[in-house]
């Protein structure tokens, strides 16, 4: 979507990413890349939000009981714009 926005030069006020840890390399190659061509072409970086604590893999070998939403097959899909803001709030960002 960003690279769209960028090639109908839409105006972007800032660009958030979320780090887990477990990246391809190529993916922090490629964020590189349009941090390089944001700060060329628009004058701003893409701000990367990082865990203390990043993702190692051992919460996916755990067995946890699911949620019930998923047991009865509502809930899935996009998370709400609610979860949303809760989640850029919690990081320290205005939303508006």
């Amino acid at each position: 979507m960003l690279l769209l926005m960028i090639e109908q030069d839409m105006p972007i006020d800032v660009v958030l990413t979320a780090d887990t840890g477990m990246e391809f390399p190529e993916m922090y190659e490629h964020l590189q890349k349009l941090d390089d061509l944001l700060c060329r072409e628009r004058g701003i970086h893409i701000t990367t939000l990082r865990h203390p604590r990043a993702l190692n893999g051992s919460c996916l070998m755990s067995r946890k009981r699911s949620h019930p939403a998923l047991r009865t097959g509502s809930g899935l899909g996009y998370p709400s714009m609610a979860t949303a803001g809760l989640v850029l709030a919690c990081a320290g960002v205005r939303v508006r």
